[in-house]
C-alpha cells in the first residue's frame, strides 16, 4: 500500500495536508495507527474496492496531535486515487469538509455562506493546483 504526501497552503493562506493513497488502507499507513475517528485499517482491507466503490473515496480529518505533520497543520485530506479518474466529486466534496473543519478550527463566529463557500473554492483549487503541477493528466482534473 503506498501514498504521496504534499503540504499545501490556499491562497488565503490556511495550510493542510494532501494524501493520494493507493488504496484506503493507505491512509491509516501515512497516519501510523490501526484506527482513527471511527475508521478502521482492517475494516478498509477487508472492503471489496472497485472503480466504482471503495472503503474511503476521499476522508478529511484532524491528524493524530503526535503525527510529524501535525505542526504544519492539524488538517489531512486524504484522495485514493482509484476514486480519482476523470471524478471532480471526491475533491469538491473534501474541500467541504476541509473548509468548516479550518472555519471551525480558527473559531470563525462570524460565518457566512459566502464566506464559506470562498474558502472551500480556495482548497478545491489548491488540490486542482496540485494535480496540474503534476501533469497528472490520467485524472483530467483541469478547471
Amino acid at each position: 500500500m503506498g501514498f504521496r504526501v504534499e503540504k499545501i497552503e490556499e491562497i488565503s493562506g490556511n495550510k493542510f495536508i494532501l494524501v493520494i493513497g493507493d488504496d484506503s488502507s493507505s491512509i491509516f499507513d501515512y497516519l501510523g495507527v490501526k484506527a482513527w475517528a471511527g475508521l478502521s485499517v482492517a475494516d478498509a482491507r477487508r472492503y471489496k474496492e472497485s472503480k466504482g466503490d471503495a472503503y474511503l473515496a476521499g476522508w478529511t480529518n484532524e491528524l493524530p496531535k503526535g503525527h510529524p505533520d501535525y505542526k504544519y497543520s492539524p488538517f489531512f485530506v486524504f484522495l485514493n486515487e482509484d476514486r480519482l479518474e476523470k471524478k471532480y466529486i471526491s475533491q469538491v466534496h473534501e474541500s467541504a469538509h476541509l473548509a468548516r473543519a479550518i472555519m471551525d478550527y480558527k473559531n470563525i463566529t462570524d460565518f457566512n455562506e459566502e464566506k464559506y463557500v470562498q474558502l472551500m473554492e480556495n482548497c478545491y483549487r489548491s488540490i486542482i493546483a496540485y494535480f496540474d503541477a503534476q501533469n497528472e493528466k490520467k485524472f483530467n482534473l483541469t478547471l
